[in-house]
């Protein structure tokens, strides 16, 4: 759930949802636009301390985007709310655990409907997409980066891969959000897939290792902008890269030998 506000009640607001299920806290609404874009969201709690013209800019942000009007929304605290904009609405006054009880039922049906999304499209790809994260699921990229490695040497184009690292991050949450982030920054000719240890590798297809250093640090800095562990810490998460290109006389193994895959999983 993301929970924007500061004042008193901030800390109570906080608590009631980081006690029940994972916490985005923001101070504004600039951020907030920042992670309803990059992070998946189920729910969203506006708490007090922002301003009735802030609290309604952010109300016509969820309201004229079709991708957040259906989100659980609920308010602590303010009197301007317009009901009819947003149909899952919920206003509650000076009580911020009355207000999360009062909305995390319909922030879990979200979820859950967003789960039953990704199931559908992993359904629909005979199980190519992992219904978890939106990436390749492990026996498909090995596959699909097989065949990228044979027409590369065909047709001397360029292949390069990469494997992003999350030193330190052992919170599963954190890992999932960072594979579905992800997911979400790759270009449509390139895929990817996340190891059981977190990590993502990566496939950039017609791409040089000079070109991929550029789109593998932009992924990067998305994603270290936007992700932070959902530990007591709440640090934030940042990644390594490790890069690799397609040499003349690579193989599969060898090539994702370089970026520290495991050459007997490729060779699965």
């Amino acid at each position: 759930m993301l929970c924007v506000g500061r004042g008193g009640f901030y800390p109570a607001l906080s608590s009631a949802i980081g006690d029940r299920v994972g916490l985005i806290g923001v101070l504004s609404i600039e951020t907030a636009a920042r992670y309803l874009n990059a992070r998946d969201v189920d729910g969203v709690v506006i708490g007090e301390g922002l301003g009735p013209r802030v609290v309604e800019e952010l109300l016509t942000l969820l309201a004229e985007d079709a991708r957040f009007r259906d989100l659980p929304i609920g308010v602590l605290d303010n009197a301007t709310v317009d009901d009819e904009r947003l149909p899952n609405l919920l206003r509650v006054d000076s009580n911020p655990v009355g207000l999360v009880e009062r909305l995390l039922p319909f922030v879990r049906l979200q979820a859950f409907e967003s789960q039953l999304k990704r199931v559908l499209k992993s359904l629909e790809t005979e199980g190519v997409i992992d219904p978890d994260t939106g990436l390749l699921n492990a026996a498909a990229f090995w596959r699909d980066l097989d065949r990228a490695v044979q027409a590369t040497e065909q047709t001397g184009k360029a292949l390069s891969v990469a494997r992003f690292t999350f030193e330190g991050v052992s919170d599963h949450r954190a890992q999932l959000d960072a594979a579905r982030l992800f997911s979400r920054l790759l270009r449509t000719v390139d895929f990817a897939c996340r190891e059981q240890d977190g990590s993502i590798l990566a496939a950039f297809t017609e791409t040089d290792l000079r070109s991929v250093h550029v789109v593998a640090r932009r992924i990067a800095s998305v994603l270290m902008r936007t992700m932070v562990s959902s530990d007591r810490g709440r640090h934030t998460i940042k990644p390594m890269i490790t890069l690799a290109a397609l040499k003349p006389s690579d193989n599969l193994s060898t090539l994702v030998a370089r970026i520290g895959a495991s050459s007997q999983v490729a060779a699965e």
